[in-house]
């Protein structure tokens, strides 16, 4: 199901979705790698196994404002 939302959400029209996605699932999807659904990722892992994130600290819309 994880690969399907890869595939038709963030990489939707790419032609190498199918890949991306694998690589994703690989390097976070593993029990023996993250060892829970509550295990921080960091933003530099994230990005290494190809997910696309913008950091918040780059948009002020998202940042704390108080």
């Amino acid at each position: 199901m994880t690969r399907d939302w890869l595939k038709t959400g963030m990489f939707e029209g790419e032609t190498d979705a199918e890949s991306k996605a694998n690589k994703i699932l690989t390097e976070l999807g593993s029990h023996a790698i993250t060892l829970s659904h509550d295990r921080h990722i960091s933003l530099n892992r994230a990005k290494d196994a190809g997910v696309k994130v913008t950091p918040l600290e780059e948009n002020g819309d998202f940042q704390e404002t108080s």
